[in-house]
């Protein structure tokens, strides 16, 4: 998810508080109107490991915990190798306190996320808006569609495990190659599927694609566009060349891993796609 910059856009968070007290109170923000309350939660903390998990309500625990699991599996086996540190799983309540963390985050103390911003992920954390609380506090994500919510967590984690690769673990400052970061997280999670890809190719059929790299992460189609180069990438330099990519910061060096140029980047990403996807 991204905005301006990147960092906020991504909704990839700078920093998160390093450990729960036992009882966190603070002045949260509940229900779509983020109406302020004061509540004191209890929070939980599980260690599983690889990661750990806060939270506050324990009824799709186990859920979350498959889906965690199952994202892992899915990211090391694709790029064959373990994530390098233990990171934390923050299952947020409502919508309020998610907002609340993010505002501390970004010291930005009116932020207010949009409906669609369910989640986050750096080097270390994801910080998720509990699924169970979708359905009233979140709009363009099924709860009740276990495999949307499965990609969504995995997508998640590629931004930790790109994170826990690269220089600059929170992605800050990263906006001009936005659209490999969440590119990489959408062909990786599996969210590339075949009802994106058709969108794509009306959309680049009419002339409607992004002429600049930077722009490629914007739009209604950002999410589908951007991992489209991404696995144009895969495809024509192989997974190998994709790994190399996950400690590059800027779009220069990425262009020069490629042995390329943005224009002939794009030209031969337009080609490739309209050849590769048939409506």
């Amino acid at each position: 998810m991204l905005n301006n910059k990147f960092s906020k856009i991504l909704l990839i968070v700078v920093f998160f508080i390093s450990t729960f007290p036992e009882v966190y109170s603070q002045e949260i923000k509940s229900g779509k109107e983020n109406e302020t309350k004061v509540d004191t939660l209890v929070w939980n903390n599980i260690n599983f490991g690889k990661y750990n998990i806060k939270y506050t309500d324990a009824d799709n625990i186990k859920s979350i915990k498959s889906n965690i699991d199952l994202g892992i599996k899915l990211i090391e086996t694709y790029f064959d190798k373990s994530f390098k540190k233990q990171f934390t799983v923050n299952i947020f309540p409502n919508r309020g306190m998610l907002d609340r963390q993010w505002q501390k985050d970004w010291n930005i103390p009116s932020f207010k996320s949009e409906c669609w911003m369910v989640a986050s992920g750096v080097a270390d954390k994801l910080d998720l808006l509990n699924p169970a609380d979708w359905e009233k506090e979140a709009c363009e994500h099924d709860a009740s569609n276990p495999t949307e919510v499965q990609k969504l967590i995995a997508h998640e984690l590629v931004h930790v495990y790109h994170g826990q690769n690269n220089v600059i673990p929170d992605f800050n400052g990263l906006d001009d190659i936005g659209w490999f970061i969440e590119g990489l997280a959408t062909l990786v999670s599996g969210q590339l599927d075949k009802k994106r890809l058709d969108r794509i190719i009306s959309t680049v059929k009419k002339g409607n694609y992004p002429k600049k790299l930077k722009n490629a992460w914007s739009g209604p189609e950002k999410y589908g566009i951007s991992g489209s180069m991404v696995n144009f990438i895969k495809s024509e330099y192989g997974k190998e060349k994709i790994i190399e990519l996950l400690a590059k910061t800027n779009e220069q060096e990425i262009l020069a891993e490629l042995n390329t140029t943005e224009d002939a980047f794009i030209k031969n990403w337009k080609t490739w796609i309209l050849s590769q996807y048939v409506e």
